[in-house]
């Protein structure tokens, strides 16, 4: 399951595969996962995590910014 669903999620982006599959597997990397063991639930908690940092990272640059 973790090979196909590690395909589905980089194929499903839309993005740049290389890109992609870099970033995915770093986040595999920093949860102790790999593509080949890889579950539904463990790709939940990755996105999750990985949303958040997303989100606190944009809240942070907002904080920043100066407004006009």
């Amino acid at each position: 399951m973790g090979k196909d669903l590690t395909k589905n999620v980089i194929e499903g982006t839309g993005l740049p595969e290389d890109a992609v599959r870099r970033e995915f597997t770093e986040l595999l990397k920093k949860n102790g996962l790999t593509e080949e063991t890889l579950t539904l639930d463990d790709l939940r908690l990755v996105l999750a995590d990985y949303l958040q940092d997303v989100f606190l990272d944009a809240k942070e640059r907002l904080s920043q910014q100066t407004p006009f």
